[in-house]
């Protein structure tokens, strides 16, 4: 594997574990989804590229996030481990499915995040819950303001959009992810101001 892709799945997992306690650096955490997306937005990418990384970042970042549990039941550690560590892979790999084929930068940043607020509602369903994808989102009391007014899912999609419009706009250099940038930032300030 090349430098990219560990250096890629090293600064996602980081990203996103400086989001839990007690770094709270949230901001950061926001971020965390800016190397794979980067990785998925390179024109010369195949899947496996995509796909070696992500599998990376979920038990890194699940594997140290949540620690505490192995205090309690290593059996149970394993066990969320082994539901959560495949989350990132196969929402990359579905949504590699889906847009493999469609040229327009502004669909494929729309279904990134809509796909990710499907796998949000998804993981609702199980006895993990919804905040076990997404624990580092949520530190400050602005962000909680934000969910109080659109719920977790949508928080998590225009997150995911904000990361997705980055990498696209990173790599392409085009218009289309500046003014979905624009879009999904206005949407978060707008719904927090409203909040």
């Amino acid at each position: 594997m090349t430098k990219k892709i560990w250096l890629s799945t090293l600064v996602s997992a980081a990203f996103l574990l400086a989001g839990i306690h007690p770094l709270e650096l949230t901001w950061l955490s926001w971020f965390g989804f800016l190397p794979l997306f980067l990785l998925f937005f390179d024109p010369k990418a195949r899947l496996r590229d995509i796909l070696f990384p992500s599998l990376l970042t979920g038990p890194l970042y699940y594997g140290i996030g949540l620690y505490w549990l192995l205090f309690y039941e290593v059996r149970i550690y394993l066990l969320v481990l082994l539901v959560l560590a495949p989350t990132f892979t196969i929402y990359f790999l579905v949504l590699w499915l889906v847009t493999g084929r469609v040229k327009s930068e502004w669909l494929k940043i729309l279904a990134s995040s809509f796909l990710w607020i499907l796998f949000h509602q998804i993981y609702s369903l199980t006895p993990i819950g919804t905040g076990a994808i997404e624990v580092p989102f949520y530190g400050s009391l602005a962000l909680l303001q934000i969910v109080s007014v659109a719920g977790f899912s949508v928080l998590a999609g225009i997150i995911v959009g904000i990361n997705a419009s980055l990498a696209s706009l990173w790599k392409k250099r085009s218009v289309a992810p500046g003014v979905l940038l624009l879009f999904f930032a206005s949407l978060l300030f707008g719904i927090h101001l409203w909040g």
